[in-house]
């Protein structure tokens, strides 16, 4: 009964208002604008007076749907959800649904579970061409942004892929074991007994470090022969038990992982106080493996990679694997080649615009896409599409970093922070934004940048852009509306 009251008032105002369909749009926009300064009650404020007003059968859908986004960054979830509910019953728009979507998903993540894996083969690297050769054995990659980073034991380089080809090979001075990024695109790397940071030594005196990763708080996580580090503001470390043999280790949010060939088990140790949680038992003996944000192993024996009991085959014969994701490599040393497949859960993706600017005759949204947990996700610019009112765009897609600065103060609702772009410490929904359970002052956001060419005369009085990240037939998305008073007025930011 409640949503057919609210449908009956919806098509009410909309025809009997005091308000002209010109009246109610400035309202809209002025309210777009203050969301773009982040004054959100203000907004929200506008909003109510441009809903009262009359409102053409073809704009409803989308002012109630940015009604609907700002209750949710006033921490009104409840009140977007009915409404959004209300909308969904006279039409069924998909960018509208994906709202409704990410309110019953991201503001209750622990309800969500993991039921299937999606798998394909993306591209190869060669690390030889005729006679030129770029790479003979790499021993560990890591990703930041849109660049593929690759180090080679034997001929001690890095080598730097980007959009699919090699464009830089360094020498370096010490030969490579690990390699990790952080936040902020800075890059460790591992040799025999240091830690070097962006090519200068950062740590030394070490016997046999393994960069398990960099954590959320910006530590650097390594295992050594008998030790576990955690080198930040300060080092922590703990002893492992003896004996321990490490061939490989792994982090994801909340917990450290090592192979250990003495036991052949994977020991798990809680992340932050390196307390040892568990083991996991192999079945067979492995020397590599990697860690999904969830915390599921994936594996390699042969050519069949392995996670959460699915199997999936690849055309290689693999020397170790690494893991961004969703982009799993595969280094094969026999046929000197690293290969990049997808292997995706089924967790949805965050897909947020942070702010939008105009430029002459061009429109650029800056968007954030993080996984289920919160973390960026890179090499993103290929599933990422732009269409302007249904219309797929041509766009150019750059990539950049800003800071975010950590905070312990939540809001009620998860999903008003991950709107808000919170990075929370300490708080119990800290796992679910990119932050981490000790207190940490920030952390590095990747952005990517879409521009593209908007018609200068407007055809029709509000113009909606989706920003959809589309990747094995599934569509995560976000939009933002606009008017000619917007587009001539100042940049609007959303955060």
């Amino acid at each position: 009964m409640k949503k057919i009251i609210v449908v009956f008032l919806i098509l009410t105002v909309s025809c009997f208002a005091i308000l002209t369909e010109e009246q109610s749009r400035q309202f809209l926009s002025e309210a777009i604008k203050l969301w773009g300064k982040g004054d959100f009650q203000a907004a929200s404020k506008k909003m109510d007076d441009a809903i009262t007003g009359s409102i053409s059968a073809r704009e409803i859908p989308w002012f109630w749907y940015f009604k609907a986004k700002v209750d949710i960054y006033n921490d009104r979830v409840d009140i977007a959800k009915e409404n959004l509910e209300t909308l969904l019953t006279f039409t069924n728009i998909e960018e509208i649904r994906d709202l409704y979507n990410k309110i019953s998903i991201f503001n209750n993540p622990e309800s969500v579970e993991i039921n299937g894996y999606d798998f394909k083969f993306v591209e190869e690297y060669m690390g030889k061409e005729g006679l030129t050769e770029y790479f003979y054995s790499p021993v560990g990659l890591a990703v930041y942004g849109e660049i593929i980073y690759l180090i080679d034991k034997e001929n001690k380089r890095l080598i730097k892929i980007k959009n699919g080809s090699i464009v830089d090979i360094k020498k370096l001075s010490f030969t490579p074991k690990s390699i990790a990024t952080d936040s902020f695109g800075n890059l460790y790397i591992s040799s025999n007994d240091a830690i070097y940071k962006n090519g200068k030594l950062l740590y030394s005196n070490l016997k046999s470090p393994i960069i398990a990763g960099v954590d959320r708080a910006g530590r650097i996580i390594v295992v050594d022969t008998t030790k576990i580090y955690a080198f930040g503001d300060k080092k922590t470390e703990k002893m492992l038990p003896i004996p321990t043999i490490t061939l490989d280790c792994e982090i994801n949010y909340e917990n450290l992982y090592i192979l250990d060939a003495y036991s052949g088990k994977i020991l798990v140790y809680d992340l932050y106080t390196f307390k040892k949680k568990g083991e996991i038992p192999l079945k067979e003996k492995i020397w590599s493996f990697e860690v999904t944000p969830a915390g599921r192993i994936i594996y390699f024996i042969g050519n069949k990679i392995y996670v959460d009991g699915r199997q999936f085959e690849v055309n290689s014969t693999p020397m170790f694997i690494e893991y961004s994701y969703p982009n799993l490599f595969v280094i094969d040393w026999k046929e000197d080649v690293v290969k990049r497949y997808l292997l995706k859960d089924d967790l949805p993706i965050f897909v947020k615009v942070e702010d939008f600017e105009t430029k002459d005759a061009t429109l650029t949204l800056n968007v954030s896409v993080e996984d289920f947990f919160g973390n960026d996700i890179y090499l993103a610019s290929e599933f990422l599409n732009l269409y302007e009112e249904d219309v797929r765009e041509y766009i150019d897609i750059n990539g950049k970093t800003i800071t975010k600065d950590a905070t312990n103060i939540a809001s009620k609702n998860l999903l008003t922070d991950r709107f808000l772009g919170k990075t929370l410490y300490e708080d119990k929904n800290w796992k679910y934004t990119g932050g981490a359970k000790i207190a940490f002052k920030n952390r590095g956001k990747y952005v990517w940048q879409l521009t593209y060419n908007y018609a200068k005369i407007f055809p029709i009085p509000l113009v909606r852009v989706a920003v959809k990240f589309e990747m094995f037939d599934k569509k995560y998305s976000d939009i933002v509306i606009y008017t000619e008073d917007v587009i001539s007025g100042e940049a609007s930011k959303g955060d």
